[in-house]
């Protein structure tokens, strides 16, 4: 593991002063060697001048042994795949079988219902079992605090200037220019884990939405006008009391818009902030500026106003937008799809028409990753493979996940455009992702409390946000 800087360590210093196929078809000939899978060396990737050089020809029967998440609605579907099961996964298996046919090494999946702990006692014991680790992103810093996971930026065997790992990722949620965790193409619920703002179009046709603008709404996205306010003036024309009983109160009412909690940061990250900031020392820090507290601000009003519903069952088709996760959108495993609902898929929204363009939120508690146990024996091997499919992904399980969500891909060319929106503009927070001075909770505790006390909160954060940064940079350092 490296060494903190001198600049860091005096930072550090200074921080303690002060003290985040859904229908795959007829598959009972499926021929997994076949041409449905581009094998790697055939340069089918459009990012071909990344594809890696393999170690060896052989492999020798290499057992690369992946733990990963076994329960909740989460849980891994993105490393072995099923040959019986959707088209993301059907893709995965079928991307298996050839690498593994080619270089004959093979993926093993272990699914743990207490994934975390487990890696934690493999972690203090020191034991090697797994050669890679992939959970939730939230999970991780804490293990590569621990000296659990490496430092990715250490691994030689690892490109991570390839196209096929994501940069965002690497740029976001490194700290103190460690890197225990990266996104890419060779996982695809980190795809899942983005927020969007999915439409219902029926609703929006009675309505007359298209009326307010004079724009459908993937020409207000695509022309740069798919703003808060926007959202705020169209999802204002759905409440009504539909089940005539006198309130507008419950979820059998008709609603703009519904949200959870967690959509707090959907819209303050799409609106261009990030709560938690990193300096040029690449060191968090809480940013407390005056945007950031006026657009919450804001947020807070729209969520409590007549036009939302907190938690409210979208599945029963009243209303006209729902803020949610890809992996609870409109895929054959969603509820949604189950209820027989269609809805369209737009990027949060952004602050005015002059605001660049969108960002999308990504859930760290959604989303896996890619870490490497400090306790892998051979660890080029390790490195090569995990290069080698993550190479492969790019012409195999990439171009899946569109069908995967929609199925019909003709019959919604527009919202397969709207995700490659959603996909080139994710962003994270880390309040969440590295827990920073527990800022997240307050800000949740903030919307129900309806927006109010929100200058003292950033106050009061501040401390703690310093406290909780020097605490991080004085294990890192301990790691040696």
């Amino acid at each position: 593991m490296k060494r903190i800087t001198k600049p860091l360590s005096a930072l550090l210093a200074l921080c303690m002063l002060l003290s985040l196929m859904a229908a795959c078809g007829d598959k009972g000939d499926l021929d997994v060697t076949d041409d449905t899978v581009d094998v790697l060396g055939e340069d089918t990737s459009a990012n071909g001048g990344d594809a890696p050089t393999p170690i060896m020809d052989d492999f020798g029967g290499y057992q690369f042994k992946v733990l990963t998440r076994g329960s909740g609605m989460y849980k891994s579907d993105d490393i072995t795949g099923d040959i019986t099961g959707n088209v993301l996964s059907l893709a995965t298996y079928q991307r298996n079988a050839a690498l593994e046919s080619k270089y004959n090494f093979t993926l093993v999946e272990s699914k743990e219902k207490d994934w975390n702990s487990v890696a934690t006692k493999l972690g203090q014991s020191g034991q090697y079992q797994y050669d890679m680790w992939s959970f939730k992103m939230a999970d991780m810093p804490s293990h590569g605090q621990e000296g659990r996971i490496y430092d990715l930026n250490e691994v030689e065997g690892l490109n991570l200037d390839a196209s096929y790992y994501d940069q965002t990722t690497r740029a976001s949620v490194s700290f103190a220019n460690y890197l225990f965790f990266i996104t890419g193409d060779m996982l695809y619920m980190d795809d899942l884990a983005i927020s969007c703002v999915l439409y219902h179009p029926t609703l929006w046709r009675d309505l007359k939405c298209g009326e307010v603008y004079n724009k459908d709404i993937y020409t207000l996205v695509k022309d740069g006008e798919w703003t808060l306010e926007a959202f705020k003036t169209i999802a204002a024309l759905a409440p009504k009391d539909m089940n005539g009983d006198g309130n507008y109160d419950d979820e059998n009412d008709r609603w703009g818009c519904g949200y959870a909690n967690g959509d707090i940061f959907t819209l303050s990250v799409a609106l261009g902030n990030h709560v938690i900031e990193k300096d040029a020392d690449d060191v968090f820090y809480l940013n407390d500026g005056e945007k950031i507290i006026t657009d919450l601000q804001n947020i807070f009003g729209f969520f409590n106003s007549p036009s939302c519903i907190k938690d409210g069952t979208y599945t029963r088709g009243l209303h006209l937008f729902q803020i949610l996760q890809l992996a609870n959108g409109t895929g054959p495993n969603s509820p949604i799809r189950a209820a027989g609902i269609e809805y369209g898929i737009v990027p949060p929204p952004k602050a005015n028409a002059t605001d660049g363009w969108y960002r999308s939120y990504v859930s760290a508690y959604t989303a896996n990753c890619i870490a490497i146990p400090t306790t892998v024996q051979e660890l080029d091997k390790v490195a090569n493979i995990i290069e080698l499919v993550s190479y492969e992904s790019q012409s195999t399980t990439v171009p899946k996940l569109s069908e995967y969500l929609f199925g019909n891909v003709s019959k919604h060319a527009s919202d397969v455009e709207m995700i490659e929106i959603l996909k080139e503009t994710r962003t994270y927070e880390n309040a969440y992702v590295w827990s920073t001075g527990s800022v997240y909770s307050t800000l949740i505790d903030l919307n129900e409390a309806k927006g109010e006390g929100i200058k003292s909160a950033f106050e009061t954060s501040k401390q703690a946000v310093e406290d909780s940064v020097a605490r991080k940079l004085q294990r890192l350092q301990q790691l040696g």
